[in-house]
């Protein structure tokens, strides 16, 4: 079934954490020659199949074995390195090696441990006994070691993922303003100074970032762990976002009325900084006046 682009666009912004109120969405979506014109499918299937949003991410089966494949080599090495910290060799420890699956190391260390007590049953010397008493200490611990990094592995992995879809729907909100200066300056420079101008003031306001993956949402919350708020109302990371972006005079604010300032400031002149990139020039002096601002308070 055909999409219209007004569908498709509305789509794409669900899955980037836009309001459906956004201006600029709400601007592009009224025109209904735009809206209604019907996309053919092969495009928004190819589209569609390339990209990934918190619950198809979760269930995409390339994924689960990619990183399922990193957690069980991690497990393996760890398992080599126990052996050599107990002092484990000879045919125990080639038993154990020989098998292929991580899970099957596992229950080749059970049976020998198993082995060692039925050995500890049928010992009639002291000196076989506290030989057997000691192997069975030392694979204890081992056994021990294993199971508390296999209870831990998936909370290690899940936060990994968590915090690889927080990055990303961070990367999509910032893509989606426009800044000022974009003609000039290469847009992953203005994203990355937006980062980091945001990243300070959410360590000022000393509020963190929560990322809640089954809505693919992104929250403020304080540092006992309560939403953020300010005037009796709760802030969203879009809309503080959107206010510090907006005081560090980073957006395009082309055709809007730029605020009145309770007193005068002088202006320092624009310094004609030229970058060089990409085999070509690009004069960025409208950025650092820019910073000039925001290192004056201005």
């Amino acid at each position: 079934m055909a999409t219209t682009t007004g569908e498709f666009i509305a789509k794409l912004a669900s899955m980037a954490g836009m309001s459906p109120t956004d201006p600029d969405l709400v601007s592009i979506l009224s025109s209904s020659e735009f809206s209604n014109y019907k996309l053919p499918e092969g495009l928004t299937a190819k589209i569609n199949q390339s990209l990934l949003a918190g619950d198809s991410a979760r269930n995409n089966e390339g994924l689960r074995r990619h990183y399922h494949a990193e957690i069980l080599n991690g497990l393996d090495n760890n398992l080599e390195n126990t052996l050599e910290r107990y002092s484990i060799d000879g045919d125990i420890a080639e038993s154990i090696r020989s098998e292929k699956k991580t899970t099957e190391k596992y229950n080749k260390l059970i049976e020998k441990l198993n082995d060692v007590y039925a050995k500890k049953a049928s010992a009639t010397s002291s000196s076989d006994k506290a030989d057997l008493e000691k192997e069975i200490s030392r694979l204890n611990g081992q056994i021990k070691d294993l199971n508390d990094k296999v209870k831990t592995a998936p909370v290690e992995r899940d936060a990994f993922w968590t915090e690889k879809l927080k990055s990303k729907a961070i990367q999509n909100m910032l893509q989606s303003y426009k800044f000022a200066g974009e003609n000039n300056i290469p847009k992953d420079v203005l994203i990355e100074t937006a980062s980091v101008l945001l990243n300070r003031k959410l360590n000022e306001a000393k509020v963190k970032l929560e990322y809640n993956a089954e809505s693919d949402n992104i929250g403020l919350k304080t540092e006992s762990g309560m939403d953020f708020y300010k005037d009796n109302s709760p802030v969203s990371f879009k809309s503080f976002a959107d206010a510090v972006l907006a005081e560090s005079k980073l957006l395009d604010i082309t055709g809007a009325t730029a605020p009145t300032s309770t007193a005068a400031q002088p202006t320092p002149a624009p310094r004609q900084t030229i970058i060089s990139g990409a085999g070509k020039t690009q004069d960025a002096s409208k950025f650092f006046a820019a910073l000039d601002d925001i290192a004056s308070g201005r």
